[in-house]
C-alpha cells in the first residue's frame, strides 16, 4: 500500500537535440535553463500548447492596439477632414436664410452657413434605408465630400450623394435611380438619380446641394439647422439666444 501511494516517478531524463548538436552552446547554459530545456523536451505537446497561448495572447494584445490607433485615424478623418465645422446649431423648426445673421453678428463667429437635415426612406427595389439627407451649398466651406479614390466630389448636379456603407446596403451605383420618401414634411417624394459616392467611415450619410433638396423634397430657401466654425466659446451665446 506504502508503495502505491508514492507519486508517479518522473520520466527518464536523456540527451536533447541542443545537447548533441550544439555543445559549446549547451555548456555555456547555467544548470536551470538546462533543466527547463529538458523538461520541455519531455513534454512536447504541453509545451506546444503553452507557447502557443502565449504567442495568441500576445497577438491579441498587438490587436488592441492596431484597434486603438484604427479609431483614431478614423475619427481624425470624419472629423477633420470631411467635416470640418466647429459647432452645429440645430434650429426648432424651418426658417429662411436671414437666420444665418443671427449668428454671424455673434462674437467670434468666423464663417457662417445654413442647412436642411431631412429623414427620409431611400428605396430601391426591395432595399430600403432610412437616413437624413443634408442638403448644404455646392460651396460649402464645411464638407470636404471624395470618393474612393480620394478625388472631390461636386454637388453641382442636383443628384443624389451617399455615403460608402448607404450605397452598399442598397446595392446602387452612381447612376441609378432612387425613390426618396420625405419622412418630415408631408410625405413628399421623388426619384433621385445617385450622382457619387462619398467614402465615409463612420456613420451614415446622404448629401445634396441645398437648392436641389429644398425644391425636390421640401420648400426653397428652407434650412434647419447652422454650421458655425468658430475658435471661441459660444455656448453662453447659445443659452442667451434660447
Amino acid at each position: 500500500p506504502a508503495d502505491a501511494m508514492r507519486p508517479e516517478p518522473p520520466k527518464q531524463g536523456k540527451h536533447i537535440w541542443l545537447d548533441h548538436h550544439l555543445p559549446a552552446l549547451w555548456k555555456r547554459l547555467r544548470f536551470s535553463s538546462k533543466m527547463i530545456l529538458r523538461s520541455l523536451s519531455r513534454e512536447k505537446k504541453k509545451a506546444a500548447l503553452i507557447i502557443c497561448g502565449i504567442a495568441m495572447t500576445c497577438g491579441m494584445l498587438m490587436v488592441s492596439f492596431w484597434f486603438n490607433d484604427v479609431f483614431q485615424t478614423m475619427a481624425h478623418k470624419h472629423f477633420d477632414e470631411t467635416m470640418t465645422m466647429d459647432y452645429t446649431l440645430t434650429l426648432s423648426g424651418f426658417y429662411d436664410h436671414s437666420a444665418i445673421g443671427e449668428i454671424t453678428a455673434l462674437e467670434g463667429v468666423e464663417a457662417a452657413e445654413g442647412f436642411l437635415a431631412l429623414p427620409c426612406d431611400l428605396t430601391v427595389g426591395p432595399r430600403t434605408k432610412t437616413v437624413s439627407i443634408t442638403g448644404v451649398r455646392p460651396d460649402t466651406g464645411f464638407y470636404q465630400l471624395k470618393d474612393q479614390n480620394s478625388r472631390p466630389i461636386s454637388l453641382d448636379s442636383g443628384g443624389l450623394v451617399l455615403s460608402s456603407n448607404v450605397a452598399k446596403a442598397l446595392a446602387v451605383q452612381p447612376g441609378d435611380l432612387i425613390t426618396v420618401k420625405n419622412l418630415l414634411i408631408d410625405g413628399r417624394e421623388a426619384q433621385i438619380p445617385l450622382a457619387a459616392i462619398n467614402e465615409q467611415l463612420l456613420g451614415m450619410g446622404a448629401y445634396m446641394s441645398l437648392d436641389a433638396l429644398g425644391q425636390t423634397l421640401a420648400d426653397k430657401n428652407l434650412i434647419n439647422g447652422i454650421y458655425i466654425r468658430s475658435g471661441a466659446d459660444l455656448g453662453r451665446a447659445f443659452d442667451d439666444m434660447s
